[in-house]
């Protein structure tokens, strides 16, 4: 989702009663493409605050609202430009953002993007430092995961491809509930993987080498 900075000051008519003149909620992107091509339709997501009800807000508007993003307290909708510079004003909305497509942005290296198994990489920038790190391998470097623990003994984890020690180096429980520091969940064993996975280190033939 877009970030909310600076927006675009643009004239518009007076406002109808219950709208604010500026909508301080309304990015960029939007606010562009509102002053320039109102009728325009556009995908939109939608925040909320407090309880509002974001599909009413989207239909009152005249949009259509979509499919809801409780992760970020929001939904997905459909409408014309200048209804997205409207529906920003309304109390209870706090931020109307473009729904942009993903693109790639191309890798240099040899590294093939699309062999990936998830796009968080991407998104926490890590992919910056494996290709224009200037040197800095984060050799020496011990890093702490904290969470439903690490199966440390997956293929992603091994030193090299000719090395089978894990690089995870050592564990504790700290769970109380918990009976060993392996992972019955998975989610640390994805995070432990963004630090310090590499699916190059599997043997060839693997299906997930190189992911």
């Amino acid at each position: 989702m877009p970030l909310v900075d600076q927006l675009l000051s643009a004239s518009s008519p007076a406002s109808p009663v219950g709208l604010s003149a500026a909508a301080p909620s309304l990015t960029p992107a939007v606010a562009r493409i509102a002053a320039s091509d109102p009728t325009r339709r556009v995908d939109v997501i939608v925040q909320l605050q407090g309880a509002a009800d974001g599909a009413a807000l989207v239909r009152s508007v005249g949009g259509q609202p979509g499919r809801e993003l409780s992760l970020i307290d929001g939904l997905e909708a459909s409408m014309t430009a200048s209804a997205a510079r409207r529906l920003a004003a309304r109390e209870g909305v706090h931020a109307v953002s473009l729904d942009a497509p993903v693109r790639s942005s191309g890798w240099d290296g040899g590294f093939d993007k699309d062999r990936l198994g998830t796009a968080y990489n991407q998104s926490i920038g890590s992919d910056d430092v494996w290709f224009n790190n200037d040197g800095v391998t984060g050799r020496g470097i011990g890093v702490a995961v904290l969470d439903t623990g690490i199966a440390g003994d997956l293929p992603d984890f091994r030193r090299s491809g000719s090395d089978a020690r894990s690089r995870v180096v050592a564990s504790a429980v700290v769970n109380p509930g918990a009976t060993s520091a392996g992972d019955t969940h998975g989610h640390g064993t994805h995070i432990a993987g963004l630090v310090a996975g590499n699916g190059g280190s599997r043997p060839a033939g693997d299906t997930l080498d190189g992911r």
